[in-house]
């Protein structure tokens, strides 16, 4: 997603731990970076990027409920290499032990599933609202592909009645092919 001012965030939820978190942040950086170059665009012109990935269990293992990088030197950690990108690992099992009330509360709803207060309601029913529209999107795809359907089989109909009219009238095969676009076999049966 990219934010008015050009910063992209690319936001995932992870729920089983395949152990690689860290190449897969790298894999999704690449990827928006390539993306944007393939625009046309200039390295200079890179936009800043978040990767942050919302995990139900503890990525890097040492009990924090948020991590974050930034790309500094090795040998002076005090020295950033400006490059605009940033990756976050939140950790949902970490809630217990989190000092801010509302991202405890919102790690305690990834974790349980419970909307125990007015933050984390608001938050449910805002992915309640996403799953209904999403649900809503694929009736609708399903609605309109038995409508085209319909409208094929109602084509064919057609083309088969002109097809027939054209055969009592005496219209040659070749002719009826040419305005009907029906296989020759398929006139030759009528």
């Amino acid at each position: 997603m990219q934010t008015e001012k050009g910063k992209f965030y690319d936001v995932e939820m992870q729920v089983s731990n395949e152990r690689n978190i860290p190449k897969r942040m790298r894999f999704y950086q690449a990827a928006i970076d390539i993306s944007f170059l393939d625009k046309g665009n200039s390295y200079n012109n890179l936009n800043d990027s978040f990767i942050i990935f919302i995990c139900t269990f503890d990525a890097i293992g040492k009990n924090r409920s948020v991590y974050t990088f930034e790309n500094t030197c090795v040998e002076d950690k005090n020295i950033s290499l400006h490059d605009g990108t940033k990756k976050v690992i939140i950790n949902a099992e970490a809630f217990n032990d989190t000092k801010n009330k509302e991202l405890k509360e919102f790690l305690e709803y990834l974790k349980t599933g419970k909307a125990k207060s007015k933050f984390t309601r608001r938050i449910d029913a805002m992915i309640q609202t996403i799953k209904n529209n999403e649900q809503a999107r694929q009736e609708y795809r399903l609605m309109s592909t038995f409508e085209m359907d319909a409208m094929d089989r109602g084509a064919y109909k057609t083309k088969r009645e002109t097809a027939i009219l054209m055969k009592q009238r005496g219209y040659p095969t070749s002719e009826i092919l040419l305005m009907t676009g029906l296989p020759e076999s398929e006139i030759e049966k009528l």
